[in-house]
């Protein structure tokens, strides 16, 4: 409301209006909630942040904050999270970004993780992003640290099997 008083009279110092952008309002206040434990309204901010920036098709907006609500939604273990995973990632192939799609594929990676059926898909997941953190000249440290967690979780056999694909 530019109209009300506070906002007439900032105008006369500063001689115009700022105004922040819906989304980024409503990422930015899931991210507060987030922050203070605050789950339930982080994923409602989050969700609207997402929709707006889906109706713009601002890929990074929708990249930011698939991740983020997706994130979210694995802290409270519901199952849409994979479809934000995927969001995320499929966001950032398209903005052809190397960093965004190596974190989408470590954070799918930790998602399929926390499934012990999973541990093909996760490891597969962690393969393609050291690939990209190799390439982009990133730290591989912590990927290197989730594959030998999976070498030691599955049999040598399906580990060699799949290292030998991916890597």
């Amino acid at each position: 409301d530019f109209s009300e008083p506070v906002t007439q009279n900032t105008k006369r110092f500063i001689r115009c209006f700022w105004a922040l952008d819906k989304s980024l309002a409503y990422s930015n206040m899931g991210a507060c909630y987030s922050d203070n434990g605050n789950l339930s309204d982080a994923k409602d901010c989050l969700k609207k942040a997402y929709e707006i920036e889906k109706r713009n098709n601002d890929y990074d907006g929708i990249y930011y904050n698939a991740s983020q609500l997706a994130e979210v939604l694995v802290k409270l273990h519901d199952s849409e999270a994979l479809n934000y995973l995927l969001e995320a990632k499929q966001s950032a192939e398209f903005l052809n970004e190397n960093f965004y799609v190596m974190e989408a594929e470590v954070a799918l990676g930790d998602y399929y993780y926390n499934d012990a059926t999973k541990a093909k898909m996760a490891l597969i997941e962690y393969f393609k992003a050291r690939r990209i953190a190799l390439a982009i000249g990133d730290d591989v440290e912590k990927i290197d640290s989730r594959i030998k967690d999976m070498q030691l979780r599955m049999g040598k056999e399906e580990f060699s099997e799949i290292e030998n694909k991916y890597e």
